[in-house]
């Protein structure tokens, strides 16, 4: 997946409103049966993301935030440096 969908987006918030949280433990129960199969296990390594991070989404940052994950860098320093809380997740 290249971009976080608006759908995708919608469902995570959904969930994230529901139990204020992006822990995909807590999550994923709740949306992984309205998840495309194929998108399921990189939107999980995105709510690990942000869980770890403790960055949050919303509907004017999301597609920068999962493109930020997905550059594998740092969601503060840049993504050519490896993250000090979670790690290069690249």
């Amino acid at each position: 997946m290249k971009v976080l969908s608006e759908r995708n987006y919608d469902l995570i918030a959904y969930g994230a409103r529901t139990f204020g949280t992006f822990d995909p433990n807590v999550l994923l129960p709740l949306i992984e049966e309205d998840l495309y199969i194929k998108d399921i296990d990189e939107i999980e390594a995105f709510l690990t993301w942000l869980h770890t991070t403790g960055l949050t989404i919303g509907s004017r940052n999301y597609k920068k935030v999962f493109l930020q994950f997905k550059a594998g860098g740092c969601p503060i320093l840049g993504s050519d440096v490896a993250c000090p809380i979670c790690g290069d997740i690249s």
